[in-house]
């Protein structure tokens, strides 16, 4: 069940946000999804971007070592392909619909080569896990009266500690000596220049409340709503942040 939760329903969820927002262009009546092409995912400056791409390809490096990375549809098109001979159907499937907008791709994922490492000048490798991202630790059990001590614990181990355990695979709190099984560790990425952890946590908190709301009416992803909100703090430039951080087609209005 891990499987599914942490592989392959991110995975499909990626999927199903591509595809959903490619449909919104259409109704909007907006230029139709068109993929970029290698050489601008390669010279794209966004750090966002060059991470994804770097973690793209570091997936297809340990595939290939083990049996013998781009912009979010890039990204899904190689997984895909990484994937295949392990999930046929799935990938099938996936592909299938994701190759619509591809001019001159293959009509099953099973023709395609299986994906190469990338052997460019261009592109520079960061060994530094914590350059772009922060890890955090969360325990995967059920953290009873005996084991609260234990779980708060994980919570509060350092970078230094998270990376340590993964490169070990255990770790022992209070006596207790956990495996990777035990413990969840989640990435999350590093505050743009200019943009402080509250901004984030504020707009993350905003585009939540709204899609919740979205969720409880049974709303489409191409229904348009008006959003409005007012903002209790004297200095408004942080309302004005998040409306600045979304880009969405239709911005809420702050009142």
């Amino acid at each position: 069940m891990m499987q599914v939760k942490d592989v392959f329903i991110p995975w499909y969820n990626a999927y199903r946000f591509i595809v959903q927002n490619a449909k919104r262009l259409k109704v909007e009546g907006l230029p139709s999804f068109v993929p970029h092409d290698r050489v601008t995912l390669l010279n794209s400056t966004n750090v966002l971007g060059q991470w994804i791409n770097s973690a793209t390809h570091s997936l297809v490096h340990f595939v290939r070592q083990e049996m013998d990375a781009y912009r979010l549809y890039t990204v899904l098109l190689t997984c895909c392909k990484v994937m295949a001979p392990f999930t046929p159907f799935f990938t099938e499937v996936l592909y299938c619909n994701l190759q619509k907008v591809s001019i001159g791709s293959e009509e099953s994922i099973h023709f395609c080569s299986f994906p190469q490492e990338l052997n460019v000048v261009s592109v520079v490798p960061c060994n530094d896990p914590l350059k772009y991202t922060t890890l955090r630790t969360e325990p995967n059990f059920r953290p009873g009266n005996s084991m609260r001590v234990v779980a708060d614990a994980v919570k509060a181990l350092s970078q230094e500690d998270i990376l340590s355990f993964k490169k070990s695979g255990q770790i022992t709190i209070a006596t207790h000596c956990l495996k990777l099984s035990d413990i969840k560790i989640t990435r999350g990425f590093k505050c743009s220049d200019g943009v402080t952890t509250k901004e984030m946590d504020a707009s993350s908190d905003v585009v939540n409340r709204i899609q919740r709301l979205r969720r409880k009416y049974a709303l489409e992803p191409t229904d348009f709503v008006e959003v409005c909100f007012k903002s209790l703090d004297e200095d408004t430039s942080l309302a004005a942040q998040i409306l600045k951080s979304q880009t969405l087609s239709r911005l809420p209005n702050m009142l």
